[in-house]
């Protein structure tokens, strides 16, 4: 993938306003759903970084994650509780596959491409970049502390449409978003 930072002014001048970004989806040899040993297990993954005020930390304060295995991974988590920091030598397809909830700030389309692909449930922030050709639809999003709140307690109580709406975000990458649906849209894209 190249991204537009790396093009040159005079390479984006000459392909003028059809300058393209193409994501390309994880290597499913290594994003797939795995059976993991016990100790990458956990019941919840958090991913963002616990700001003062922000809606992770927020939700991690509510009280909802006690007497839960919850791993973290990013910055500030320390002072909030008695969490699992991932370190970064850590293999994240495994811990993915480990978690029976990931709850993310939603920087990263590429984490969100990445934990579809290995079939675990994922709660996505606000902050998603939906421009990469994406349908977020497919995936189960908040946008407040509340939102978060109530979808995590249905999730969590209902394991049947947990892993029903995992099995639909799986489906979506392994179909719309696999290596031959990228190869067709970047021909779409060369010769149109």
């Amino acid at each position: 993938m190249q991204h537009s930072w790396s093009i040159s002014d005079h390479q984006q001048h000459l392909a003028g306003s059809a300058l393209n970004e193409l994501l390309m989806p994880p290597d499913p040899h290594i994003f797939c759903p795995q059976a993991v040993p016990p100790e990458y297990e956990s019941d919840v993954y958090i991913i963002g970084d616990a700001e003062l005020d922000n809606i992770l930390t927020t939700f991690a304060k509510s009280g909802l994650l006690n007497n839960k295995i919850v791993r973290v991974d990013g910055k500030g988590w320390a002072k909030l509780g008695d969490f699992y920091p991932v370190r970064r030598h850590e293999a994240r397809q495994i811990l993915f596959n480990g978690s029976k909830l990931v709850i993310h700030s939603g920087e990263s389309i590429k984490n969100v491409m990445e934990i579809a692909a290995c079939g675990t449930f994922q709660l996505i922030g606000p902050s998603v970049n939906q421009s990469n050709g994406i349908d977020l639809s497919n995936f189960q999003q908040y946008n407040s502390c509340e939102e978060l709140t109530q979808k995590f307690e249905h999730y969590w109580q209902s394991v049947d449409a947990r892993r029903l709406a995992a099995s639909h975000a799986l489906a979506y990458m392994k179909y719309n978003q696999s290596h031959l649906q990228k190869t067709l849209r970047l021909l779409d894209i060369i010769f149109t």
